[in-house]
């Protein structure tokens, strides 16, 4: 079965980036293979965007640490809006909270995946490969809120991730940067929409 898997997945990754049919294909295989190989705990970033892609809503435990970042975030904003603070805020959940606003992870532990499994990490290691794949997952996952159920969350319990905008790949952009992708939620304090961008 695994031989399978990863003979698909190879000439899958020898075609264009060209439909989020692919991305999605692409992703579901590779999670077939990281339940096979047990390879969850080592790759959690991977895993979890190999579920976000197939679920419209991912209300497990990696989701759910993910918006429990996000309300520590909000957090520091409602204070800050309200006058609150005292001191310095704590900010070390950004540690966490900032390589998965820029995808880090994702396309970290994807390259180092690919390349254990002897495929191709041209996706993840070029930055307009990177941009091209991303630009389809995205518009697959935007609207696939990620919420928390959890008690305690105080000051937001759903993030949403959308697309913003898309340059064509010819066009000539500053900086080179073909997306832009933005993570929104809502304070449940103030009711005021938060956006974070970010460019690829």
């Amino acid at each position: 079965m695994k031989p399978d898997i990863v003979a698909k997945l190879a000439e899958e990754l020898s075609e264009p980036i060209s439909s989020e049919r692919q991305v999605v294909y692409i992703m579901v295989e590779l999670r077939k293979l990281i339940e096979l190989n047990g390879d969850g705990a080592n790759y959690s970033a991977l895993k979890f965007h190999c579920d976000w892609i197939a679920h419209p809503i991912l209300q497990g435990q990696p989701a759910q640490e993910i918006v429990r970042l996000f309300d520590q975030y909000q957090r520091v904003m409602d204070e800050a809006a309200q006058g609150k603070q005292q001191h310095t805020p704590d900010m070390s959940f950004m540690a966490q909270l900032g390589p998965t606003l820029t995808m880090t992870n994702f396309r970290n532990q994807l390259n180092t995946y690919l390349r254990s499994q002897g495929l191709d990490p041209s996706i993840p290691n070029d930055n307009g490969n990177w941009a091209n794949f991303l630009t389809y997952y995205a518009t697959v996952i935007e609207d696939c809120p990620l919420r928390c159920v959890s008690q305690g969350l105080k000051y937001t319990d759903e993030v949403v991730l959308k697309v913003i905008d898309v340059t064509p790949e010819n066009s000539t952009v500053a900086g080179g940067f073909r997306l832009t992708i933005e993570w929104r939620w809502v304070s449940k304090i103030t009711g005021t929409v938060s956006e974070n961008q970010q460019a690829y």
